[in-house]
């Protein structure tokens, strides 16, 4: 008892101390987010706003996540789209659609390999885990829950490993493993001890005590969840409305049923001024129920309760679909861009090979001129070389596309039909050449008399003349 006495004045201490001083981040941060303009530190600006209020106000995190990714993508900031998505993905599962939470930190774990980001990665990885467990697929969610952890350990960030160790035990819970969850619990319960994790040590506490109340060690578990709540002044809604649900449950398996309508309140007030609306759902159900037969008046409040619950899980759809329809529009944009950039490149391939198709009839009609005039036999030689050369290598040109098409860019196939090619063209290139060549240089000769003949025709003339 005096080392749980000793333990919460210290907890309590150091989290009023850490409540206040987040509180003024946040102060801060919403200043700086108001001044005009849209650079890269605004974004991050916005994205560290996400990370503080995701787990208070997921449906807050996701548009401030939101804000972040519009201004990375405008300002094509990579490492800031990639640190929004996973804050859009943590929000979506909180906001409960682990599916497009998945997309989200698939695509910015995508980027994080890129950026060599081993930290975004196993954050990632724990959103991963998170949202496979959501879905039921557990055996995935534990893989990725142990890689994030593996990754932790690495970069020595034993803060999030306390929570990631804390999802492995859930996940374990969820198949009944119960002793092996209960090892991960203890384990992450030890590390935030060891490294005064203040921020973690509720969600251990009160994982630890919703295991014990599966096992039903009910005395056990209400120790462990009392310490919880007693410890959780941090503002993680999330998890302080979980642990008052769970600690209420004990009570009601146990047949106390005021204290269990005690946490239920307190796990429902929590989870409505955050806006959790699922964990509210929960708490006013079961309120619901327990007061009926007992105090129907009650009853009837928390049922209505739950009925306006039902209906504004509606504006949370609204929230999560105002964030996909973002990241929708963006990757829609980008494929335009794509498309748009790919369509240039035909385009200037194609000017090319206009110019080139151009280019070629015009040298030949050069060298034909040449032949005729006195240049020296062998540049002739030369041009009507480079000229058939010009011909050949252009037709290669034309056809090497489409041999990668029929063998889709097998590079075995695509050598021998290149090597069956070059049986045909290099002795019609040779053949070509040696003709044209002689051709050429022979009206070259030809050209080089008549203009001799023609320039002595008027002495000739004079001479006969003379005779006379």
């Amino acid at each position: 008892m005096r080392f749980w006495a000793t333990l919460s004045v210290c907890f309590m201490l150091l989290l009023n101390h850490a409540v206040a001083q987040e509180q003024h981040q946040i102060d801060i941060l919403k200043k700086l987010v108001e001044k005009p303009g849209a650079d890269t530190s605004k974004a991050l600006h916005y994205i560290e706003l996400s990370k503080l209020y995701y787990l208070q106000k997921p449906d807050t995190g996701a548009i401030y996540a939101n804000k972040a990714l519009l201004i990375s993508d405008k300002l094509e900031f990579k490492r800031g789209r990639m640190k929004a998505l996973t804050q859009v993905g943590f929000s979506l599962w909180l906001l409960g659609d682990p599916a497009s939470a998945l997309e989200a930190f698939f695509e910015s774990n995508d980027i994080a390999d890129d950026l060599n980001d081993r930290w975004t990665t196993a954050r990632n990885y724990d959103g991963m885990a998170c949202a496979n467990l959501e879905q039921g697929e557990i055996n995935d969610g534990i893989d990725y829950a142990n890689k994030s952890v593996a990754l932790f350990a690495e970069l020595k960030d034993y803060s999030n490993m306390v929570n990631v160790l804390n999802d492995v035990s859930f996940g374990y819970q969820s198949i009944g493993k119960l002793n092996l969850a209960l090892q991960y619990a203890k384990h992450a319960y030890q590390l935030a001890l060891k490294t005064n994790n203040r921020q973690w040590l509720p969600l251990s506490l009160g994982n630890i005590g919703r295991i014990y109340s599966r096992l039903n060690k009910d005395s056990l578990a209400l120790k462990y969840l009392r310490k919880a709540v007693q410890l959780d002044k941090h503002p993680k809604a999330w998890i302080q409305s979980n642990t008052y649900n769970t600690l209420a449950d004990v009570y009601r398996k146990m047949g106390q049923r005021d204290s269990s309508i005690y946490y239920y309140r307190q796990g429902f007030k929590v989870a409505t001024d955050a806006a959790i609306i699922q964990n509210a759902l929960i708490s006013s159900t079961m309120l619901a129920r327990l007061y009926e037969g007992y105090n129907d008046a009650e009853a009837v409040k928390y049922y209505r309760k739950a009925i306006a619950l039902k209906d504004s899980l509606s504006s949370a759809e609204k929230t999560k679909k105002f964030v996909l329809v973002a990241i929708t529009d963006q990757r829609h944009k980008e494929e335009l861009a794509e498309e748009r950039k790919r369509a240039r490149e035909v385009h200037e391939q194609n000017l090319q090979l206009l110019a080139i198709a151009v280019f070629i009839p015009f040298f030949l009609i050069v060298v034909l001129l040449l032949s005729r005039t006195k240049t020296h036999r062998r540049i002739i030689e030369f041009m009507s070389v480079l000229a058939l050369l010009f011909v050949f290598e252009f037709i290669t040109l034309l056809i090497h596309p489409l041999i990668g098409k029929i063998t889709d860019h097998t590079p075995v196939l695509e050598l021998l039909i290149l090597v069956a090619l070059a049986a045909v063209l290099v002795p019609l290139h040779h053949n070509l050449t040696h003709w044209l060549k002689h051709k050429l240089v022979d009206a070259h000769v030809a050209a080089a008399p008549k203009k001799h003949h023609d320039e002595n025709h008027p002495i000739e003339v004079e001479v006969k003349q003379d005779t006379n």
